[in-house]
């Protein structure tokens, strides 16, 4: 794995990846998110009963008409004056009941992100892999290592940054739970999936011919990703965006 494609991309989903933290930081946040969105709740319902007596009172107002105003231009004046100011008040506060239901939808908005965000790392903290606790991402041995290596062809020393592996069937699974950040064709490397596994711990499994999973989609160990393309599977895994050797959080097998 010496693309430097491969390379790039682990490193985008490593930084872009949101926080992957203890359930409980997200309680702190989300008692906030949801103190606010009851708060604006409140305001709703309350100017809610606030407008419907105005539309009452506007009415009454209204209701008997300009026949008793007619003989006195002075109340006449005053009631039509009165009817303009309930008509303002009511058209203020048709105004703000909108930027207020803007702001409740916002706030629920947060709300369910919060939730979900606490949801995946709640998922994520639970599985989190540990050194030897990752599954071969295929059945089949290491046929490839990581680091240092004198390429066949032209014989100059390279750099590989993950593993490889011997495709003895064609599914091919995740290595560990995680969600799944990006999936997408580098040339070269067929399809490829990285999965974030949290604790700054992402992993990219390349050679695929096609994908089962989409980014977003949260995957337990073993569960399949694809199909392999070829019979050999990539597997490359960073540490805080620092690529580290596979083969020791590798099991023996499935």
């Amino acid at each position: 794995m010496r693309r430097l494609s491969l390379a790039v991309a682990v490193l985008a989903v490593a930084h872009a990846a949101p926080r992957q933290s203890a359930p409980n930081a997200y309680d702190a946040e989300l008692v906030a998110a949801r103190r606010t969105e009851a708060q604006l709740a409140r305001k709703l319902d309350d100017g809610e009963s606030a407008l419907k007596s105005r539309i009452r009172t506007l009415y009454k107002l209204t209701a008997s008409g300009d026949l008793p105003f007619w003989v006195d231009e002075a109340a006449r004046g005053a009631a039509l004056a009165t009817r303009g100011a309930a008509r303002r008040v009511i058209l203020r506060d048709l105004e703000e009941r909108k930027i207020l239901r803007a702001e409740h939808t916002a706030a629920q908005a947060d709300v369910a992100r919060l939730q979900a965000d606490a949801a995946r790392a709640a998922f994520t903290a639970a599985q989190a892999p540990r050194d030897g606790s990752f599954l071969r991402p295929v059945e089949g041995d290491v046929v490839a290592s990581f680091g240092s290596y004198n390429d066949e062809r032209t014989h100059a020393r390279l750099v590989r940054r993950g593993v490889e592996l011997h495709a003895r069937s064609p599914e091919v699974v995740a290595a560990a739970a995680g969600q799944v950040r990006w999936v997408g064709p580098l040339r070269g490397l067929g399809t490829v999936v990285v999965v974030d596994h949290g604790q700054g711990l992402v992993s990219a499994t390349a050679g695929l011919a096609e994908a089962a999973v989409r980014a977003g989609d949260l995957v337990a160990a073993g569960e399949p990703v694809g199909r392999a393309g070829g019979a050999r599977v990539g597997l490359e895994v960073r540490r805080g965006g620092i690529p580290v050797d596979p083969f020791p959080l590798l099991g023996a097998g499935r």
